[in-house]
């Protein structure tokens, strides 16, 4: 509860004015906004997790490949760098998500 005191003279007697604010239903409201916020939190840190797993093993695989593929044709070797690329762009946003949000 938030409280302010005023003196001053009325018809020349000394009053003092009282204001009286109850701040219960705003600290309520903070505090839900507070919980929900950490549940946001949770379930974005746990579906980050859930998606960058698989993509992880997409990651890995391109990795196994480039480094075991010696010759193939120019547009394959293409191919599989836009397709490592794209996963790695994608791990980014994944990340950057998730940093914006926890």
């Amino acid at each position: 509860m938030t409280q302010f005191n005023l003196q001053t003279r009325f018809n020349g007697n000394k009053s003092i004015i009282l204001f009286v604010q109850d701040v219960t239903e705003l600290l309520m409201n903070k505090q839900q906004i507070s919980n929900q916020l950490q549940k946001f939190r949770a379930i974005a840190w746990q579906q980050s997790h859930e998606i960058r797993r698989p993509l992880a093993n997409i990651i890995g695989i391109c990795n196994l490949i480039r480094a075991n593929v010696i010759s193939t044709d120019p547009e394959s070797k293409s191919q599989l760098e836009h397709l490592f690329q794209s996963a790695k762009e994608l791990d980014m946003v994944i990340r950057n998500i998730v940093d914006n949000t926890v």
